[in-house]
């Protein structure tokens, strides 16, 4: 599934141009994802593998202890921010069909979103 970096740039120059943000696309595969939530409410980490890449072609599941150190990372990373926190869930792992469903409904969500935008165009 292709999966686009979203830009944090603004969406207008000084002068009121509009920008329209560069995307590279990478075609990937989900394979998983860990459900956690953050201040605003649930935020899954859907982690995928690039499908061009030929070393990663084995790979549809992760180790019990690759699983706990990628909930680590996520767990602390937000320490690193004042006020902010997050809940891991008690690490709750979700199939890859979860993690394709999740990546459909991200997709719905940038599309509305991008309507919304043109729209006050």
């Amino acid at each position: 599934m292709p999966a686009a970096v979203p830009s944090e740039a603004p969406s207008r120059l000084a002068d009121g141009q509009r920008i329209r943000p560069q995307h590279r696309q990478i075609r990937c595969r989900a394979f998983g994802m860990f459900r956690m939530r953050d201040a605003k409410g649930p935020d899954p980490k859907v982690l995928c593998v690039p499908t061009a890449d030929p070393r990663l072609a084995y790979l549809s599941d992760l180790e019990p202890f690759d699983k706990l150190k990628i909930q680590h990372s996520f767990e602390i990373y937000q320490d690193l921010e004042p006020g902010k926190t997050i809940d891991a869930e008690h690490g709750v792992w979700a199939d890859r069909a979860d993690a394709e469903a999740e990546v459909g409904r991200s997709r719905r969500r940038a599309v509305r979103a991008a309507a919304v935008v043109d729209e006050r165009a």
